[in-house]
């Protein structure tokens, strides 16, 4: 997909972005894990992971200069956004979760629990595409990890009603190490939290229907260029509500 210059502001931006690339090589990786459950009871767990994983060609973005000739002959040179392999990688870090119910309390409400966990994440890789002022590619974390990212679930679970009400909060991530028109600098997704919610009843063992609802507290989606005072962009996602029947043959 190439773009050429805006008729009307006539401002001078040929860009493009390649929907892939066939050279890219598989994404390979070295990881250990170990792991420890605690069950307290028959109705909590306490459970915590340790992991540790080398990476080898992870895929990162990065943006390239290709000439284009147009229908008058004129040569364009185009900045491409497109998929490469980087350098070898790192990712380790830790998680730790809890998970009770109330069984302790009269009924209905002796179906009533919670959920909680926390995952620390620790990344970093050489940009592929961005180098310091002494020519040497800069660390950043890899794509898509947040450092830090928890939930925290209240449940119920009793006869044939099953609902759940989720906070979900992750801090800031790299969307992309390189972008059009970003001047070599990383773009980051800000930190944000929203409340998700659904309620199935079981009708019978084959059927039942599910009411769900995303984003109840409407958060809006935010980027920017690694401080707050480099802003980019803002995206709202809606409040989003559905029903589904489920029907087992």
């Amino acid at each position: 997909q190439l773009s050429t210059p805006d008729a009307t502001t006539g401002v001078n931006a040929y860009t493009g972005t390649a929907g892939g690339n066939p050279y890219l090589k598989p994404m390979t990786a070295k990881q250990y894990d170990t792991s420890l459950e605690w069950y307290l009871s028959p109705s909590q767990l306490l459970y915590g992971a340790l992991f540790y994983k080398a990476v080898d060609g992870f895929v990162q973005t990065v943006t390239l200069e290709k000439p284009e000739v147009d229908q008058l002959g004129v040569v364009h040179n185009y900045t491409i956004s497109s998929l490469v392999n980087g350098k070898n990688g790192v990712i380790k870090g830790a998680e730790a979760g809890y998970q009770t119910f109330f069984d302790f309390l009269p009924e209905p409400f002796n179906g009533l629990g919670v959920q909680a966990n926390y995952t620390y994440v620790y990344s970093k890789a050489p940009s592929p595409d961005a180098y310091d002022t002494s020519g040497n590619p800069l660390i950043v974390p890899l794509e898509g990890l947040s450092k830090n990212s928890y939930n925290l679930i209240l449940i119920y679970e009793k006869g044939p009603i099953s609902a759940r009400v989720a906070y979900n909060w992750r801090s800031q991530w790299v969307e992309t190490t390189q972008g059009n028109g970003t001047g070599s600098l990383p773009i980051y997704d800000k930190a944000f939290g929203q409340v998700d919610a659904s309620v199935s009843y079981h009708f019978t063992k084959d059927f039942s229907l599910t009411a769900s609802a995303v984003n109840l507290t409407n958060t809006k989606r935010a980027t920017d260029f690694g401080l707050d005072t480099l802003p980019r962009d803002v995206q709202i996602n809606d409040r989003m509500l559905s029903l589904k029947a489920q029907l087992d043959f």
